[in-house]
C-alpha cells in the first residue's frame, strides 16, 4: 500500500535561492524548518520546492488558504516575492512503505 500526500510549493530557482540568499540568515532556519508548522522543504525529480504538504481531501478552498499562508511566509523571507511571477505547483508525493526482509 501507498501512502499518497499533496505538497504545494514553490520551485526554488535562481531567482528564489538569490532571494533567500539575502534573507535574515537566522529567519531561514525558523520559516523553512521540516519540523515546524511554517515551510517545508521537499526534493523530487532533482527540483528543490519549499512549501507545505497538503491535508488530505483537498480542495480548492483549502489549496487557496495554504497558497496564501505559503505566499505569507515567502514575502516574509524575501520582502519582492510575487507569486504572479512564480506561481505555486502541486506535487503528489508517495511514500512507500518498508519492504520486510
Amino acid at each position: 500500500m501507498f501512502d499518497i500526500s499533496l505538497f504545494l510549493g514553490l520551485p526554488v530557482t535562481e531567482a528564489i535561492q538569490k532571494g533567500l540568499n539575502r534573507a535574515n540568515p537566522h529567519a531561514l532556519p525558523l520559516f523553512i524548518n521540516n519540523d515546524s508548522d511554517y515551510l517545508h522543504e521537499y526534493v523530487t525529480k532533482g527540483i528543490r520546492y519549499i512549501g507545505k504538504f497538503v491535508d488530505a481531501p483537498a480542495n480548492m478552498s483549502t489549496l487557496e488558504l495554504s497558497s496564501k499562508n505559503i505566499e505569507s511566509l515567502v514575502c516574509k523571507l524575501i520582502p519582492d516575492f510575487s507569486i504572479q511571477e512564480f506561481p505555486l505547483y502541486v506535487v503528489a508525493t508517495v511514500n512507500q512503505p518498508p519492504v520486510p526482509l
